[in-house]
């Protein structure tokens, strides 16, 4: 092998790496995630994709999303794929992923 082929090949390596390092973070974020909003008495829904499709039960996603503006936050709100009482979370680090929870649980508690 010449010393293009090992510099190519230790490149894609340590993108292996960051990759692996990607997915479990989004993994870990994710459980964490879930286990918070069913905490706040949400509806999470199991997925394989890096975000969350979450029921409100019931509540209007557009009302949640005005409540977390004026935070700084805004959730997916899927009306237009014909679901107003659902939001999708994208799984983001754990620093944006504790500012949301609070957030959601304040919102929630003032809703």
């Amino acid at each position: 092998v010449n010393i293009l082929a090992q510099k190519v090949a230790i490149t894609l390596t340590k993108e292996i790496d960051y990759l692996r390092g990607g997915v479990e973070l989004v993994e870990r974020e994710k459980a964490y995630l879930a286990d918070e909003l069913k905490r706040l008495s949400l509806n999470p829904i199991a997925s394989d994709a890096n975000y969350i499709l979450v029921d409100l039960q019931g509540r209007s996603a557009a009302s949640l999303n005005e409540k977390l503006l004026a935070k700084g936050i805004y959730l997916r709100d899927c009306t237009s794929f014909g679901l107003p009482a659902f939001v999708r979370i994208g799984i983001r680090n754990h620093e944006d992923n504790l500012r949301l929870v609070e957030a959601l649980d304040e919102s929630l508690k003032e809703w």
